[in-house]
């Protein structure tokens, strides 16, 4: 499937208020102060995504915020839902799987190779 937020990521002409804008919430899978995972929407054509906001602490204590759209297929709703532990497969979504990501300087673009800081992003 083609989705225009897809092709408007590899373009680099999206934002992350575009993406909000632009889909619709079909489900909350978790929610808190540095992780939010939840399911959502292409209006247009109806492509899924799994979206996820982690905010990241470095070592020298400054926050970094991500956020991520996975596009992925009807039937890993269920997967995602039931995942145990959600942080861990949400990290290898991320790292070995295309997907938008909105950088924390608010860059939003398409990461064909997955995302060589996933597995640190995604640490407890």
């Amino acid at each position: 499937m083609n989705c225009h937020l897809i092709e408007e990521a590899k373009g680099r002409n999206l934002t992350a208020e575009k993406v909000k804008r632009e889909t619709t919430w079909i489900h909350s899978i978790l929610e808190s102060d540095s992780f939010d995972v939840g399911i959502v929407k292409c209006q247009d054509c109806g492509q899924t995504f799994a979206y996820c906001f982690k905010q990241y602490t470095a070592p020298d204590g400054k926050d970094d915020y991500w956020t991520f759209w996975i596009p992925i297929k009807g039937q890993e709703i269920d997967t995602i839902r039931a995942a145990n532990p959600l942080l861990k497969l949400l990290g290898e979504m991320v790292d070995e799987r295309a997907h938008i990501c909105c950088h924390p300087d608010g860059q939003v673009f398409w990461s064909e190779k997955g995302f060589p800081m996933a597995f640190i992003v995604f640490l407890p």
